[in-house]
């Protein structure tokens, strides 16, 4: 993460009062502790000791910063309009004719987690280590659209969940009125 886009995401965080500077750590120092965290999946106990607090102080601050995190995702994650219609860049372009009433396009990642002992052979990924699968939906213009994560990384692909998958698609397209070129409901 470069300067610039921590100090962006810093001052985010702080003028929607989701952290603040305390009398034992600066907001920059709550970030940096949640940012290594989940960045490298690492315990409560290991960054408490990496960075000299207490496993309750930290734990508090990572919880506060999880839960602002996660209201974030109201500004970021947006359904598509129902007048936004299809990209212009994908409907008029023969090149790509078969993505003629696409509204995005859809990945998936494994995401690094720490599990307890007994659960960690079915969060086990291909790669070897303990992941939670995730996958996104994305517009033309670089908008999320849909996020869905939870399953365990042994769902290779998500082949095992992807009925639940397209009945969660359904439900969130359902709750639009259709997309001008749509046909996917």
């Amino acid at each position: 993460m470069t300067t610039t886009m921590f100090t962006r995401l810093q001052e985010e965080l702080v003028g929607r009062g989701f952290i603040q500077n305390t009398r034992h750590l600066t907001a920059d120092e709550q970030l940096g502790i949640f940012l290594f965290g989940t960045g490298h999946a690492v315990a409560n106990r290991v960054l408490a000791e990496t960075f000299q607090h207490s496993g309750e102080m930290i734990s508090r601050h990572f919880n506060n910063l999880l839960r602002g995190v996660v209201e974030l995702r109201r500004d970021y994650i947006q359904l598509p309009l129902s007048n936004s219609g299809v990209h212009p860049r994908i409907k008029d372009n023969p090149t790509f004719h078969l993505f003629k009433n696409a509204i995005g396009a859809i990945d998936g990642t494994h995401i690094p987690v720490v599990v307890q002992k007994h659960k960690q052979p079915r969060y086990r990924c291909r790669k070897g280590f303990t992941s939670q699968n995730m996958m996104a939906a994305c517009s033309f213009d670089h908008q999320f659209l849909f996020v869905c994560t939870g399953w365990e990384g042994s769902a290779a692909d998500m082949r095992e969940n992807i009925i639940s998958l397209i009945l969660d698609m359904r439900i969130m397209i359902a709750s639009l009125r259709p997309i001008e070129g749509n046909d996917i409901t």
